[in-house]
């Protein structure tokens, strides 16, 4: 029943695309709604829908919808913050786009499509590296992905489901968490992922939100808090009459959902991952209790089929923890779980 709503839903949001709607243009007396606000050398500027981002040569042009220019930006004076699989990104390659939007590409531009409208264009000129996911160790924290299961050698994927619940959390305030399954071209020039995190913007608490992100920029659903325990759902689900992934992270304990589409990258040729990432890892006090992914469910267009998981616990993070960390894959009866576990 989730699939047939999700292609419903994805239909509808086609279907406004084309005929175009004036929700996105606010309130009564209202010019256009803000999109987020950059704060840049104690300014703070309001990017409004329908703004258009062009990066290049190491700055961020951003012009309003009449193509007026509102700030020309440095990146390397920008705050930085991090994002799951890259780390430290500026905040202006990073955004966060409503629930429900469609993540569109077209050449040489992304457009953000919500509510019938295109509430953002980027253009993005920068070469980026890939995504695959490189540990990036600064003495003595570690920051990267901790430890995973994976398949990089996946031929078809259009559906991929999990469950866990909401971990302890670390017993101190500066590590950055994200718990995630995800999918990748199997060059890892993209991800799509539904996140737990921890300790969103400084902020000492669990949430969830889709992610996607692809050639240096990264976009992210509206966030939802989460309490310890809840139990999350992951969904990831290609539409192939609609030849687009649908991103749903649902809390299943308060039935919330945040959910976000896009076109990056089709079925064929993809890994599958389901990972444990953190930054600033000084010891366990870090890392948040184990946690156990279940009802993981895998599919192709023949059926459901089963990856070859691997386990990778990378041996820097394990050295600065001091031992504990560990990666389990059971099968039982058809199903599958993995669990991460840590020291704590």
């Amino acid at each position: 029943m989730r699939l047939k709503m999700l292609s419903v839903l994805l239909l509808s949001l086609l279907i406004l695309s084309s005929f175009g709607s004036a929700t996105a243009n606010g309130n009564k007396g209202q010019q256009y709604k803000v999109l987020k606000i950059l704060e840049y050398r104690g300014n703070r500027y309001s990017i409004p829908y329908g703004a258009y981002i062009i990066h290049e040569n190491g700055r961020t042009l951003i012009y309003d919808k009449t193509h007026k220019l509102i700030v020309s930006v440095d990146d390397d004076n920008v705050q930085k913050i991090n994002v799951p699989t890259r780390g430290k990104v500026p905040v202006t390659y990073v955004y966060q786009v409503p629930s429900g939007a469609y993540i569109r590409h077209k050449t040489g531009r992304i457009e953000v499509i919500y509510n019938g409208e295109t509430i953002l264009t980027i253009i993005n000129k920068h070469k980026q590296k890939t995504l695959k996911n490189e540990n990036h160790v600064i003495v003595p924290d570690f920051n990267g992905w901790i430890e995973q299961a994976n398949d990089w050698s996946v031929s078809e994927i259009t559906y991929f489901s999990a469950y866990w619940d909401v971990p302890s959390p670390p017993s101190t305030t500066r590590s950055v968490i994200f718990l995630f399954p995800a999918i990748e071209p199997s060059d890892g020039s993209a991800i799509i992922q539904p996140v737990l995190e921890w300790n969103r913007r400084g902020a000492p608490k669990w949430t969830i939100a889709s992610w996607y992100g692809s050639n240096g920029d990264y976009f992210y659903s509206t966030p939802i808090d989460v309490s310890v325990g809840d139990t999350i759902h992951g969904i990831m689900d290609w539409h192939e009459n609609l030849a687009m992934w649908s991103v749903e992270t649902c809390d299943e304990t308060t039935s919330k959902c945040t959910t976000l589409y896009t076109d990056i990258f089709g079925p064929s040729g993809d890994a599958v991952f389901i990972a444990l990432e953190g930054y600033y890892i000084a010891d366990k006090k870090d890392l948040p209790g184990d946690t156990y992914f279940y009802r993981i469910q895998t599919y192709n267009s023949n059926g459901e089929f089963y990856p070859d998981w691997k386990p990778v616990v990378d041996q820097t993070a394990q050295q600065v923890v001091g031992g504990g960390l560990d990666v389990g894959i059971h099968y039982y009866y058809g199903e599958t779980s993995i669990w991460l576990l840590t020291p704590n």
